[in-house]
Protein backbone atom coordinates (compact mmCIF):
# COMPACT_ATOMS: atom_id res chain seq x y z
CA UNK A 1 0.00 0.00 0.00
CA UNK A 2 2.67 2.25 0.82
CA UNK A 3 4.76 1.80 -2.41
CA UNK A 4 1.00 2.79 -4.39
CA UNK A 5 1.27 5.90 -2.57
CA UNK A 6 5.01 7.00 -3.34
CA UNK A 7 4.10 6.20 -7.23
CA UNK A 8 0.65 8.30 -6.51
CA UNK A 9 3.08 11.28 -4.81
CA UNK A 10 5.30 10.70 -7.86
CA UNK A 11 3.31 11.71 -10.67
CA UNK A 12 2.93 15.70 -10.11
CA UNK A 13 7.06 15.57 -10.51
CA UNK A 14 6.74 13.95 -13.76
CA UNK A 15 4.19 16.43 -15.36
CA UNK A 16 6.39 19.64 -13.97
CA UNK A 17 3.51 21.90 -12.28
CA UNK A 18 1.10 20.85 -14.08
CA UNK A 19 -2.18 20.94 -12.33
CA UNK A 20 -3.62 17.60 -11.30
CA UNK A 21 -6.80 18.56 -13.10
CA UNK A 22 -4.91 19.72 -16.17
CA UNK A 23 -4.65 17.60 -19.71
CA UNK A 24 -1.03 16.67 -20.42
CA UNK A 25 0.90 15.97 -24.18
CA UNK A 26 4.06 14.51 -24.23
CA UNK A 27 6.50 14.16 -27.57
CA UNK A 28 4.88 17.28 -28.99
CA UNK A 29 4.04 21.20 -28.47
CA UNK A 30 0.57 20.32 -29.24
CA UNK A 31 -2.54 20.43 -26.78
CA UNK A 32 -4.04 17.07 -26.10
CA UNK A 33 -7.31 15.94 -27.95
CA UNK A 34 -10.59 16.90 -25.60
CA UNK A 35 -10.95 13.06 -24.39
CA UNK A 36 -7.05 12.75 -23.71
CA UNK A 37 -5.44 13.30 -19.89
CA UNK A 38 -2.35 11.84 -20.82
CA UNK A 39 -1.12 12.08 -24.57
CA UNK A 40 2.22 10.38 -25.94
CA UNK A 41 3.34 11.65 -29.29
CA UNK A 42 6.14 9.94 -31.69
CA UNK A 43 7.77 11.79 -33.75
CA UNK A 44 9.43 10.33 -36.54
CA UNK A 45 10.49 13.39 -38.37
CA UNK A 46 12.90 14.76 -35.66
CA UNK A 47 13.90 11.23 -34.45
CA UNK A 48 12.11 11.47 -31.35
CA UNK A 49 9.97 8.49 -31.20
CA UNK A 50 9.42 5.50 -28.96
CA UNK A 51 6.24 3.42 -26.80
CA UNK A 52 5.06 3.42 -23.76
CA UNK A 53 7.46 1.01 -21.28
CA UNK A 54 5.23 -0.05 -18.62
CA UNK A 55 6.71 -0.68 -14.70
CA UNK A 56 8.29 -4.72 -15.19
CA UNK A 57 8.77 -7.09 -12.82
CA UNK A 58 8.31 -10.87 -12.20
CA UNK A 59 5.00 -12.61 -10.61
CA UNK A 60 6.33 -12.48 -6.72
CA UNK A 61 7.56 -8.50 -7.58
CA UNK A 62 3.60 -7.79 -8.38
CA UNK A 63 2.66 -9.68 -5.54
CA UNK A 64 5.03 -7.70 -3.46
CA UNK A 65 2.61 -4.56 -4.49
CA UNK A 66 0.02 -5.73 -1.72
CA UNK A 67 -4.01 -6.83 -2.34
CA UNK A 68 -5.52 -3.95 -4.14
CA UNK A 69 -8.97 -5.28 -3.00
CA UNK A 70 -10.27 -2.37 -1.43
CA UNK A 71 -8.28 0.06 -3.14
CA UNK A 72 -10.33 1.71 -6.03
CA UNK A 73 -7.87 3.69 -7.11
CA UNK A 74 -5.82 0.81 -8.07
CA UNK A 75 -8.47 -0.53 -10.58
CA UNK A 76 -6.59 -0.60 -14.25
CA UNK A 77 -2.72 -0.89 -12.96
CA UNK A 78 -1.10 -2.31 -15.55
CA UNK A 79 2.10 -3.60 -15.71
CA UNK A 80 4.34 -6.03 -17.84
CA UNK A 81 4.94 -9.48 -16.08
CA UNK A 82 8.60 -10.35 -16.99
CA UNK A 83 7.55 -14.21 -15.14
CA UNK A 84 5.07 -14.72 -17.97
CA UNK A 85 6.08 -11.69 -20.60
CA UNK A 86 2.92 -10.56 -20.56
CA UNK A 87 0.98 -6.92 -19.54
CA UNK A 88 -1.67 -7.52 -17.12
CA UNK A 89 -3.71 -5.43 -14.80
CA UNK A 90 -5.82 -5.14 -11.83
CA UNK A 91 -9.56 -5.38 -12.09
CA UNK A 92 -10.70 -4.93 -8.64
CA UNK A 93 -10.23 -8.37 -7.83
CA UNK A 94 -7.10 -10.06 -9.24
CA UNK A 95 -4.44 -9.38 -11.66
CA UNK A 96 -5.59 -10.14 -15.35
CA UNK A 97 -2.87 -11.48 -18.40
CA UNK A 98 -4.00 -9.85 -21.45
CA UNK A 99 -2.22 -12.73 -23.64
CA UNK A 100 -3.70 -16.04 -22.08
CA UNK A 101 -7.45 -14.65 -20.69
CA UNK A 102 -9.74 -13.58 -18.39
CA UNK A 103 -9.42 -15.62 -15.16
CA UNK A 104 -6.42 -17.21 -13.07
CA UNK A 105 -7.28 -21.10 -14.10
CA UNK A 106 -4.48 -23.50 -13.07
CA UNK A 107 -3.93 -27.22 -14.85
CA UNK A 108 -3.12 -30.18 -12.63
CA UNK A 109 -2.43 -33.67 -13.58
CA UNK A 110 0.46 -36.11 -14.91
CA UNK A 111 1.93 -33.24 -16.90
CA UNK A 112 0.68 -30.29 -15.30
CA UNK A 113 4.10 -28.76 -15.03
CA UNK A 114 5.55 -30.02 -19.00
CA UNK A 115 3.53 -28.22 -21.81
CA UNK A 116 6.29 -30.17 -24.13
CA UNK A 117 5.18 -32.59 -26.44
CA UNK A 118 8.23 -34.78 -28.21
CA UNK A 119 7.75 -34.65 -31.86
CA UNK A 120 7.16 -38.43 -32.54
CA UNK A 121 3.32 -37.88 -31.27
CA UNK A 122 3.96 -40.82 -28.66
CA UNK A 123 3.11 -38.72 -25.53
CA UNK A 124 -0.34 -38.08 -23.98
CA UNK A 125 -1.23 -35.76 -20.93
CA UNK A 126 -4.02 -35.47 -18.92
CA UNK A 127 -4.75 -32.06 -17.23
CA UNK A 128 -7.75 -30.97 -15.10
CA UNK A 129 -8.84 -26.94 -14.61
CA UNK A 130 -8.72 -25.30 -11.29
CA UNK A 131 -10.22 -22.27 -10.80
CA UNK A 132 -9.75 -19.70 -7.89
CA UNK A 133 -12.41 -20.13 -5.67
CA UNK A 134 -13.65 -22.93 -7.64
CA UNK A 135 -16.59 -22.89 -9.87
CA UNK A 136 -19.23 -25.07 -8.66
CA UNK A 137 -22.74 -25.76 -11.14
CA UNK A 138 -25.92 -27.21 -10.51
CA UNK A 139 -25.45 -28.76 -12.93
CA UNK A 140 -23.32 -29.53 -16.14
CA UNK A 141 -19.44 -29.28 -16.15
CA UNK A 142 -17.92 -26.25 -14.74
CA UNK A 143 -15.75 -25.70 -17.13
CA UNK A 144 -15.77 -26.01 -21.30
CA UNK A 145 -12.53 -26.85 -22.78
CA UNK A 146 -12.13 -26.96 -26.65
CA UNK A 147 -8.98 -26.18 -28.96
CA UNK A 148 -8.52 -22.56 -30.68
CA UNK A 149 -5.47 -23.60 -32.54
CA UNK A 150 -3.89 -26.95 -34.03
CA UNK A 151 -6.66 -28.96 -34.53
CA UNK A 152 -5.36 -30.50 -37.76
CA UNK A 153 -2.36 -32.20 -35.45
CA UNK A 154 -3.46 -32.35 -32.31
CA UNK A 155 -6.37 -34.03 -30.54
CA UNK A 156 -8.21 -33.23 -27.56
CA UNK A 157 -10.52 -35.86 -25.29
CA UNK A 158 -12.42 -33.91 -22.55
CA UNK A 159 -14.22 -35.80 -19.58
CA UNK A 160 -17.42 -34.02 -19.54
CA UNK A 161 -17.97 -34.42 -15.82
CA UNK A 162 -14.86 -33.45 -14.75
CA UNK A 163 -13.66 -31.38 -17.43
CA UNK A 164 -10.30 -33.01 -17.24
CA UNK A 165 -8.85 -33.17 -20.87
CA UNK A 166 -6.39 -35.38 -22.80
CA UNK A 167 -4.24 -33.75 -25.19
CA UNK A 168 -2.34 -35.74 -28.01
CA UNK A 169 -0.04 -34.12 -31.05
CA UNK A 170 0.25 -36.33 -34.06
CA UNK A 171 3.56 -37.64 -35.16
CA UNK A 172 5.65 -34.11 -36.51
CA UNK A 173 6.94 -34.36 -39.86
CA UNK A 174 8.40 -31.09 -40.03
CA UNK A 175 11.87 -29.76 -38.22
CA UNK A 176 10.03 -26.90 -37.07
CA UNK A 177 8.13 -26.94 -33.18
CA UNK A 178 4.08 -26.58 -33.82
CA UNK A 179 1.75 -25.10 -31.04
CA UNK A 180 -2.25 -26.26 -30.06
CA UNK A 181 -3.56 -23.60 -27.93
CA UNK A 182 -6.85 -25.59 -25.19
CA UNK A 183 -9.52 -22.82 -23.81
CA UNK A 184 -10.52 -23.42 -20.47
CA UNK A 185 -13.88 -21.55 -20.17
CA UNK A 186 -15.06 -21.20 -16.56
CA UNK A 187 -18.86 -21.25 -16.93
CA UNK A 188 -19.58 -19.62 -13.37
CA UNK A 189 -18.09 -16.63 -14.58
CA UNK A 190 -17.97 -16.58 -18.45
CA UNK A 191 -14.01 -15.95 -17.80
CA UNK A 192 -11.47 -17.66 -19.90
CA UNK A 193 -7.85 -18.82 -19.85
CA UNK A 194 -5.92 -20.05 -23.11
CA UNK A 195 -3.12 -22.80 -22.19
CA UNK A 196 -0.09 -22.94 -25.10
CA UNK A 197 1.14 -26.54 -25.69
CA UNK A 198 4.26 -27.20 -27.82
CA UNK A 199 5.62 -30.13 -29.92
CA UNK A 200 9.34 -30.61 -31.02
CA UNK A 201 10.15 -30.35 -34.10
CA UNK A 202 11.27 -33.77 -35.63
CA UNK A 203 15.29 -34.24 -36.26
CA UNK A 204 17.00 -33.00 -39.61
CA UNK A 205 19.10 -35.76 -41.18
CA UNK A 206 22.68 -35.42 -41.47
CA UNK A 207 25.27 -36.43 -44.17
CA UNK A 208 23.12 -34.77 -47.09
CA UNK A 209 24.42 -33.53 -49.97
CA UNK A 210 24.11 -30.21 -50.94
CA UNK A 211 21.43 -30.00 -53.95
CA UNK A 212 20.77 -27.97 -56.84
CA UNK A 213 17.47 -27.67 -58.59
CA UNK A 214 16.67 -27.73 -62.29
CA UNK A 215 13.51 -26.26 -64.62
CA UNK A 216 12.05 -26.85 -68.04
CA UNK A 217 11.84 -24.29 -69.15
CA UNK A 218 15.22 -22.46 -67.70
CA UNK A 219 13.14 -19.63 -67.13
CA UNK A 220 10.78 -21.34 -64.51
CA UNK A 221 7.84 -19.25 -66.80
CA UNK A 222 4.18 -20.63 -67.17
CA UNK A 223 2.77 -19.78 -70.55
CA UNK A 224 -0.72 -18.88 -69.99
CA UNK A 225 -3.48 -19.93 -67.68
CA UNK A 226 -2.85 -23.84 -68.28
CA UNK A 227 1.14 -23.99 -68.70
CA UNK A 228 3.57 -26.24 -66.75
CA UNK A 229 6.98 -25.85 -65.28
CA UNK A 230 8.86 -29.11 -64.83
CA UNK A 231 11.42 -28.80 -61.65
CA UNK A 232 13.41 -31.52 -60.35
CA UNK A 233 16.48 -32.08 -58.20
CA UNK A 234 19.44 -32.27 -60.65
CA UNK A 235 21.84 -34.65 -57.53
CA UNK A 236 19.09 -36.33 -55.17
CA UNK A 237 20.70 -38.63 -52.30
CA UNK A 238 18.93 -42.10 -52.55
CA UNK A 239 16.40 -42.64 -49.53
CA UNK A 240 16.23 -39.02 -48.98
CA UNK A 241 12.72 -37.17 -49.06
CA UNK A 242 12.47 -33.53 -50.98
CA UNK A 243 10.44 -31.49 -49.36
CA UNK A 244 8.46 -28.95 -51.65
CA UNK A 245 7.20 -25.79 -49.81
CA UNK A 246 4.90 -23.62 -51.31
CA UNK A 247 3.19 -20.60 -48.76
CA UNK A 248 4.09 -22.42 -45.81
CA UNK A 249 2.58 -25.64 -46.49
CA UNK A 250 3.76 -28.81 -47.94
CA UNK A 251 2.81 -29.21 -51.33
CA UNK A 252 4.74 -32.00 -52.48
CA UNK A 253 7.03 -35.11 -51.43
CA UNK A 254 9.88 -36.15 -54.22
CA UNK A 255 12.41 -35.36 -56.58
CA UNK A 256 10.41 -33.89 -58.93
CA UNK A 257 7.35 -31.39 -58.93
CA UNK A 258 5.03 -30.23 -62.23
CA UNK A 259 3.90 -26.53 -61.14
CA UNK A 260 0.90 -25.12 -62.61
CA UNK A 261 1.02 -21.96 -60.42
CA UNK A 262 2.89 -19.62 -60.00
CA UNK A 263 4.84 -18.24 -56.80
CA UNK A 264 8.12 -19.28 -54.58
CA UNK A 265 8.61 -23.14 -53.95
CA UNK A 266 11.48 -23.64 -51.49
CA UNK A 267 12.77 -27.61 -51.22
CA UNK A 268 13.94 -28.90 -48.19
CA UNK A 269 16.05 -32.21 -47.99
CA UNK A 270 14.47 -34.80 -45.40
CA UNK A 271 11.88 -32.39 -43.67
CA UNK A 272 10.42 -29.17 -43.94
CA UNK A 273 12.72 -26.51 -42.04
CA UNK A 274 15.62 -29.04 -42.56
CA UNK A 275 18.54 -26.54 -43.24
CA UNK A 276 21.78 -29.00 -42.37
CA UNK A 277 21.56 -29.58 -45.79
CA UNK A 278 20.69 -25.65 -47.28
CA UNK A 279 17.23 -25.39 -49.06
CA UNK A 280 16.87 -24.50 -52.01
CA UNK A 281 14.42 -22.11 -53.48
CA UNK A 282 12.74 -21.49 -57.34
CA UNK A 283 10.18 -18.90 -58.13
CA UNK A 284 7.55 -19.34 -61.15
CA UNK A 285 6.44 -16.73 -62.97
CA UNK A 286 3.50 -16.01 -65.33
CA UNK A 287 3.91 -15.37 -68.88
CA UNK A 288 1.79 -14.31 -71.70
CA UNK A 289 0.31 -16.38 -74.92
CA UNK A 290 -2.11 -18.96 -75.30
CA UNK A 291 -3.47 -22.35 -73.49
CA UNK A 292 -0.29 -24.59 -74.76
CA UNK A 293 2.54 -25.60 -71.92
CA UNK A 294 6.10 -24.54 -72.79
CA UNK A 295 7.29 -27.22 -70.77
CA UNK A 296 6.52 -30.49 -72.36
CA UNK A 297 5.43 -32.82 -69.57
CA UNK A 298 6.88 -36.41 -69.43
CA UNK A 299 4.44 -38.96 -70.40
CA UNK A 300 6.50 -41.90 -71.37
CA UNK A 301 10.15 -43.49 -71.74
CA UNK A 302 11.25 -46.64 -74.07
CA UNK A 303 14.52 -48.70 -73.78
CA UNK A 304 16.47 -50.39 -76.75
CA UNK A 305 16.82 -52.89 -77.37
CA UNK A 306 14.50 -54.29 -75.43
CA UNK A 307 16.25 -57.70 -74.84
CA UNK A 308 19.82 -57.99 -75.27
CA UNK A 309 22.31 -60.85 -75.24
CA UNK A 310 25.47 -60.02 -74.01
CA UNK A 311 28.51 -62.54 -73.07
CA UNK A 312 30.11 -63.16 -69.14
CA UNK A 313 32.75 -59.71 -69.46
CA UNK A 314 31.16 -58.16 -72.01
CA UNK A 315 29.94 -54.88 -72.51
CA UNK A 316 26.77 -53.08 -74.59
CA UNK A 317 24.87 -49.85 -74.33
CA UNK A 318 21.11 -49.51 -73.91
CA UNK A 319 19.33 -46.03 -74.72
CA UNK A 320 16.32 -44.54 -73.79
CA UNK A 321 14.13 -42.55 -75.68
CA UNK A 322 11.93 -39.89 -73.57
CA UNK A 323 8.13 -38.63 -74.68
CA UNK A 324 7.11 -35.70 -75.39
CA UNK A 325 10.55 -34.32 -77.34
CA UNK A 326 11.33 -31.18 -74.68
CA UNK A 327 10.72 -32.97 -71.83
CA UNK A 328 13.78 -33.24 -69.22
CA UNK A 329 15.62 -36.72 -70.45
CA UNK A 330 17.00 -38.20 -67.06
CA UNK A 331 16.87 -41.08 -66.42
CA UNK A 332 17.88 -43.66 -63.50
CA UNK A 333 19.56 -46.93 -64.45
CA UNK A 334 19.08 -50.09 -62.05
CA UNK A 335 20.22 -53.73 -62.27
CA UNK A 336 17.34 -56.41 -60.98
CA UNK A 337 20.42 -58.31 -59.93
CA UNK A 338 23.90 -56.97 -59.95
CA UNK A 339 25.24 -60.66 -59.76
CA UNK A 340 24.19 -61.21 -63.47
CA UNK A 341 24.51 -58.06 -64.44
CA UNK A 342 25.54 -54.29 -64.22
CA UNK A 343 24.29 -51.18 -65.00
CA UNK A 344 25.79 -48.08 -65.07
CA UNK A 345 24.58 -44.38 -65.03
CA UNK A 346 24.83 -44.04 -68.73
CA UNK A 347 23.39 -47.17 -69.28
CA UNK A 348 26.58 -49.69 -70.37
CA UNK A 349 25.35 -53.04 -69.52
CA UNK A 350 28.33 -55.30 -68.37
CA UNK A 351 28.01 -59.19 -68.07
CA UNK A 352 28.98 -60.83 -64.78
CA UNK A 353 27.86 -64.21 -64.86
CA UNK A 354 25.26 -66.74 -67.02
CA UNK A 355 21.74 -65.77 -66.41
CA UNK A 356 18.61 -63.56 -67.06
CA UNK A 357 18.17 -60.04 -65.64
CA UNK A 358 15.95 -57.12 -66.13
CA UNK A 359 17.90 -53.90 -66.64
CA UNK A 360 15.22 -50.71 -65.88
CA UNK A 361 15.52 -47.27 -67.07
CA UNK A 362 13.12 -44.52 -65.20
CA UNK A 363 12.35 -41.08 -65.54
CA UNK A 364 11.91 -38.53 -62.42
CA UNK A 365 8.25 -38.55 -62.30
CA UNK A 366 8.23 -42.56 -62.28
CA UNK A 367 7.85 -43.41 -65.88
CA UNK A 368 10.26 -46.60 -66.54
CA UNK A 369 11.10 -48.99 -69.35
CA UNK A 370 13.39 -52.45 -69.34
CA UNK A 371 15.17 -54.04 -71.59
CA UNK A 372 16.13 -58.11 -70.81
CA UNK A 373 19.53 -59.03 -70.62
CA UNK A 374 20.44 -62.84 -71.00
CA UNK A 375 24.26 -63.00 -70.09
CA UNK A 376 25.96 -66.35 -71.49
CA UNK A 377 29.10 -68.06 -70.34
CA UNK A 378 31.77 -68.57 -72.72
CA UNK A 379 32.66 -72.11 -74.44
CA UNK A 380 35.37 -74.10 -72.94
CA UNK A 381 38.57 -72.42 -74.68
CA UNK A 382 36.76 -70.56 -76.68
CA UNK A 383 36.66 -66.47 -75.95
CA UNK A 384 33.99 -63.64 -75.96
CA UNK A 385 33.41 -62.16 -79.58
CA UNK A 386 33.45 -58.60 -78.65
CA UNK A 387 32.77 -55.50 -80.93
CA UNK A 388 36.11 -52.92 -81.54
CA UNK A 389 36.13 -49.89 -82.89
CA UNK A 390 37.53 -51.20 -85.63
CA UNK A 391 34.94 -53.60 -86.74
CA UNK A 392 32.73 -50.17 -87.84
CA UNK A 393 33.04 -47.58 -90.27
CA UNK A 394 31.20 -44.68 -90.84
CA UNK A 395 32.10 -42.79 -93.95
CA UNK A 396 32.33 -40.69 -95.44
CA UNK A 397 33.40 -38.00 -91.97
CA UNK A 398 32.84 -34.96 -92.63
CA UNK A 399 29.88 -35.49 -94.96
CA UNK A 400 26.91 -32.88 -96.38
CA UNK A 401 23.73 -35.39 -96.03
CA UNK A 402 24.47 -39.35 -96.31
CA UNK A 403 26.08 -40.82 -94.38
CA UNK A 404 27.40 -45.22 -94.75
CA UNK A 405 27.93 -47.54 -91.96
CA UNK A 406 29.23 -50.79 -92.74
CA UNK A 407 30.13 -54.17 -89.52
CA UNK A 408 32.87 -56.24 -89.95
CA UNK A 409 34.07 -58.45 -87.41
CA UNK A 410 31.22 -60.52 -85.38
CA UNK A 411 29.20 -58.66 -88.25
CA UNK A 412 29.43 -61.45 -90.23
CA UNK A 413 31.88 -60.24 -92.93
CA UNK A 414 35.26 -61.07 -93.56
CA UNK A 415 37.53 -60.20 -90.67
CA UNK A 416 40.17 -58.32 -92.37
CA UNK A 417 39.56 -54.38 -92.75
CA UNK A 418 39.86 -53.15 -95.69
CA UNK A 419 43.35 -51.13 -96.75
CA UNK A 420 41.33 -48.41 -98.69
CA UNK A 421 38.42 -46.17 -97.85
CA UNK A 422 36.75 -47.34 -101.23
CA UNK A 423 34.44 -49.92 -99.82
CA UNK A 424 33.06 -52.42 -101.86
CA UNK A 425 29.17 -53.45 -102.11
CA UNK A 426 29.32 -56.36 -99.52
CA UNK A 427 25.83 -56.31 -98.87
CA UNK A 428 24.75 -59.62 -100.78
CA UNK A 429 26.73 -61.51 -97.80
CA UNK A 430 24.20 -60.29 -95.06
CA UNK A 431 21.01 -60.69 -97.11
CA UNK A 432 20.37 -63.14 -94.60
CA UNK A 433 21.50 -61.58 -90.78
CA UNK A 434 19.99 -59.23 -88.60
CA UNK A 435 23.56 -58.16 -87.13
CA UNK A 436 23.08 -54.46 -86.06
CA UNK A 437 20.16 -53.71 -83.71
CA UNK A 438 20.06 -50.07 -83.63
CA UNK A 439 21.34 -46.75 -85.46
CA UNK A 440 21.37 -43.79 -83.24
CA UNK A 441 22.37 -40.15 -84.07
CA UNK A 442 23.08 -37.63 -80.66
CA UNK A 443 23.81 -34.00 -80.97
CA UNK A 444 26.38 -32.01 -78.42
CA UNK A 445 23.87 -31.49 -75.78
CA UNK A 446 22.90 -35.52 -76.10
CA UNK A 447 19.67 -35.39 -77.88
CA UNK A 448 18.70 -38.31 -79.75
CA UNK A 449 17.94 -36.63 -83.42
CA UNK A 450 17.58 -39.64 -85.47
CA UNK A 451 17.32 -43.78 -84.66
CA UNK A 452 17.35 -46.35 -87.15
CA UNK A 453 16.29 -49.97 -86.19
CA UNK A 454 16.23 -53.53 -87.06
CA UNK A 455 18.56 -53.78 -90.32
CA UNK A 456 19.13 -56.58 -92.14
CA UNK A 457 21.33 -55.57 -95.02
CA UNK A 458 24.84 -53.94 -94.80
CA UNK A 459 26.02 -51.52 -95.57
CA UNK A 460 23.86 -49.28 -94.39
CA UNK A 461 22.77 -45.62 -95.35
CA UNK A 462 21.48 -42.84 -93.83
CA UNK A 463 20.59 -39.03 -95.04
CA UNK A 464 21.73 -36.25 -92.66
CA UNK A 465 21.29 -33.28 -94.74
CA UNK A 466 17.76 -32.39 -92.89
CA UNK A 467 20.26 -31.64 -89.68
CA UNK A 468 21.91 -28.42 -89.16
CA UNK A 469 25.77 -28.00 -89.49
CA UNK A 470 27.79 -29.43 -86.54
CA UNK A 471 29.15 -32.38 -84.38
CA UNK A 472 26.96 -35.52 -83.70
CA UNK A 473 27.52 -38.84 -82.43
CA UNK A 474 26.54 -42.13 -84.41
CA UNK A 475 25.67 -44.70 -81.76
CA UNK A 476 25.32 -48.21 -83.70
CA UNK A 477 24.53 -51.16 -81.09
CA UNK A 478 24.99 -55.35 -82.74
CA UNK A 479 24.30 -58.09 -80.43
CA UNK A 480 28.19 -57.99 -79.58
CA UNK A 481 28.60 -54.52 -78.53
CA UNK A 482 28.18 -50.43 -79.31
CA UNK A 483 30.47 -48.14 -80.72
CA UNK A 484 30.15 -44.74 -80.95
CA UNK A 485 31.95 -42.81 -83.48
CA UNK A 486 32.07 -38.88 -84.26
CA UNK A 487 30.62 -37.13 -87.04
CA UNK A 488 30.46 -33.78 -88.83
CA UNK A 489 27.78 -32.46 -90.85
CA UNK A 490 28.99 -29.92 -93.43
Amino acid sequence: MKKLVKILVLLPLLFGTAKMGAQVTIGADAAPKPFSVLELVSQYKTNTHGGLRLPQMTTVQRDALGDFTSVTDAYGLMIYNTTVNCVEYWNSKKWVSLCTGTVDITLTGDCATDHLFDAGGSDACTFTPEDNSPCVMSSGAAYQVYLTAGSVYATLVVNELTAAFTLTFAPNSSSNSRIAVVRVVNCCSSEYQDFPFYQKGAECPTGVSAFTLGTSPASAMLCGDNGTVIAWVDNPDAGIDYVWEYGGAIVHTGTYMQITYPGKYTVYAGLLGCELTPSQSITVTKGGGGSSNNAPTLSATTVTPKTLTLNKDATASLSTEIKPIGANPSVTWTTGNANIATVDAAGIVTGIAAGKVVITAKTINGYSATCTVTVTANKIGEASPSLSEGDVRVYPNPTSGLLTITCYRHCGLDPQFPDNDEIADISTSLNDRNDIHNVEIFDVYDRNVSRLTSYIAHPISIDISHLPTGVYFVRITTENGTVTRKVIKK
